[in-house]
């Protein structure tokens, strides 16, 4: 049902969410206690804490200083160079943070920073947007890297795997958006 009510757009996907998760504790799929061991408690303030970051680093000017400041360097860039940047910007970014957050982060910096090289920044928005799924090289950034983490495998496991796999998909992203948005 849940499933039903986000693809039909029926009920906002957030809410319906919230929705799965009450009713598959108040239906004993679940208990209470299961469903908060479950929930990481790192990820509540990791989560809660870069939606405020990524707004106050807007508000407060911060974005715009830091892309005032790397700018004069990059303006001197071809435009797929920088392009490029911002893509393995995300993923390394993505690999140590929820794929959410890190969105939530470097997104408004990212279309500054097309903004102010003349190039179109829907190319580093959807740079930044198909990124946010490329944590390949740590088990952190994605839930389900945590779960085959938990099997017992390294972080070496995922970097000698997810490293060439993330320079394939940085290559291919940045190729494409260029393609499709510069």
């Amino acid at each position: 049902g849940v499933l039903v009510a986000m693809a039909t757009s029926i009920v906002p996907m957030h809410i319906a969410g919230v929705i799965g998760a009450i009713l598959v504790v108040v239906t004993g799929c679940i208990s209470l206690e299961e469903a908060i061991k479950a929930f990481p408690t790192s990820t509540i303030f990791i989560v809660g804490g870069i939606f405020p970051l990524s707004k106050a680093l807007v508000s407060s000017g911060a974005a715009e200083y830091l892309v005032n400041a790397i700018s004069p360097v990059l303006s001197n860039l071809p435009p797929i160079v920088l392009l490029g940047a911002i893509t393995f910007l995300m993923l390394l970014t993505t690999q140590f943070l929820m794929n959410s957050s890190a969105t939530v982060l470097v997104l408004p910096i990212a279309i500054m920073l097309c903004q102010a090289a003349g190039i179109n920044p829907l190319a580093g928005a959807m740079s930044v947007s198909v990124c946010a799924s490329g944590a390949f090289v740590t088990p952190f950034g994605t839930a389900p890297n945590l779960l085959v983490w938990a099997g017992g495998y390294s972080v070496k496991d995922y970097l000698k795997c997810g490293f060439p796999m993330l320079i394939i998909f940085g290559v291919v992203t940045t190729a494409l958006c260029a393609v499709f948005y510069l």
